[in-house]
């Protein structure tokens, strides 16, 4: 973690040292040293980070990523960062295709401006309550976002979906219905670009 964080502090280093140092990268630097500190819980020092990037992002006019201003790319919409998935499901991802099928827990959320989630609610269980009681504890707890920003500022988003899979077996003939999930908590740190959806419904 140590060795992480002097990478990015020396990659911000370096750019900040040169004489007239490009604003892309910048934002790029301090975008991905604001996402570290974000990942683990201090916002305070993510948040300066990112109103840096903000900041050097918005001197960018004349390139656009996907056609949107960089700003826009950055922090148009709040990112997931990380969670720690619920234990149990992908336990039967090895299991022949023929033996399973896959039920997605759909949640909706505030990302509050500090990139946590508040008032989670599920929007579709999957077809097991306690599947999407499992999944909405670990992402209340867990989940961690880059928050949206407008005009340099971080701001709370609403209508925030998220889609949780669960691998489970199919009933044997003569059951009825799947086996229910058994969950506490696996760690998965997602990427930069997260597996799950996280799409800004506002």
């Amino acid at each position: 973690t140590a060795e992480g964080e002097r990478a990015l502090l020396r990659a911000a280093a370096l750019v900040a040292e040169r004489r007239d140092p490009s604003p892309v990268r910048v934002a790029d630097v301090s975008t991905l040293l604001g996402d570290w500190y974000q990942g683990r819980g201090q916002f305070d020092r993510a948040l300066l980070n990112y109103q840096r990037a903000w900041a050097a992002a918005a001197r960018v006019t004349d390139q656009k990523v996907q056609g949107k201003p960089l700003t826009e790319a950055l922090f148009g919409k709040p990112l997931l960062l990380q969670v720690f998935r619920p234990e149990g499901w992908n336990r039967y991802a090895q299991r022949p295709p023929a033996e399973v099928e896959v039920h997605t827990v759909l949640l909706e959320f505030t990302v509050t401006a500090e990139g946590k989630v508040a008032a989670p609610k599920v929007a579709d269980p999957g077809g097991d309550p306690k599947r999407a009681e499992k999944t909405l504890d670990a992402v209340e707890r867990t989940a961690r976002y880059r928050p949206r920003m407008e005009n340099g500022t971080p701001v709370a988003t609403e209508g925030v979906a998220f889609s949780q899979p669960w691998i489970v077996l199919l009933p044997k003939p003569g059951e009825e219905g799947s086996e229910p999930a058994k969950a506490t908590q696996e760690g998965d740190t997602a990427p930069a670009t997260p597996p799950a959806d996280s799409n800004d419904r506002r």
